[in-house]
């Protein structure tokens, strides 16, 4: 009797055993990884969605709270007696101009005394605002742009009464180099209207097969500044050597 109960349990789990086998579908474990992958996906991109959202908040953000006379103010200090790209140009605190700023309002205005025609937007990194100045009728401030094939440039910037409407953008100072050429501009306030700058600079071809005269030239100018805030740059004198001897 023993005997046939044992050999009934041991038909009932091989009946077991055989019935789960051929249930065993691998198309429902193919499908069940294909719904898987297809959640990770859609997570995936509910995710990318919700950090772009943020994304454009914070650039809506910073259009409608920061882009104003307020943020130019918060990002400067009081302007100083003397105008020099390597005193304005310290890393410390440096602050940076946001790109979306560089492109409303700096590379769409052309510069009004110096150089380039316009300035790029490209590199924010490039930039930093430093100084600022009120004015009965305008605004100034002003920022470096460094440029890694030349130069660091110190400008200044005027604008209509409490706003960033530029009027002028001039070049008050730079430093640097490119190949045989070094040179500076430097100043500073004569009085609150008037600035005073000297640019030396200094050519000499690199490696030349043949001794080459160094040349030498200096450059006196001022540019004034208006009651309603347009800058006017005047030449006062120039100077000019080749080697020891003067040509100019």
């Amino acid at each position: 009797m023993s005997r046939t109960i044992i050999l009934l349990a041991l038909i009932m789990i091989y009946s077991c055993k055989t019935e789960n086998k051929n249930n065993f579908n691998p198309a429902e474990i193919k499908t069940t990884k294909v719904v898987e992958k297809k959640e990770a996906v859609e997570i995936k991109t509910e995710s990318a969605k919700i950090d772009q959202k943020k994304e454009n908040l914070r650039d809506s953000l910073n259009l409608q709270t920061e882009f104003n006379i307020d943020f130019i103010k918060s990002k400067t200090t009081e302007v100083s007696n003397e105008i020099s790209v390597s005193y304005n140009h310290s890393s410390q605190n440096k602050k940076t101009i946001p790109n979306e700023f560089l492109k409303k309002y700096i590379r769409t205005h052309k510069i009004d005394i110096g150089f380039p025609e316009y300035l790029p937007a490209d590199y924010p990194e490039s930039y930093s605002l430093k100084e600022f100045k009120e004015y009965e009728q305008f605004d100034l401030f002003t920022f470096t742009y460094d440029d890694e094939s030349c130069c660091t440039t110190l400008y200044a910037v005027t604008t209509k009464k409490d706003t960033i409407d530029i009027i002028n953008i001039g070049v008050i100072g730079y430093t640097g180099g490119d190949g045989g050429w070094i040179g500076e501009k430097y100043g500073k306030w004569t009085n609150e209207y008037l600035i005073s700058n000297i640019e030396a600079s200094e050519y000499e071809e690199p490696a030349p097969k043949e001794p080459v005269e160094k040349e030498i030239d200096t450059v006196w100018s001022e540019i004034k500044i208006l009651k309603n805030g347009i800058m006017e740059y005047s030449e006062i004198k120039k100077v000019k050597y080749l080697g020891n001897k003067k040509v100019e």
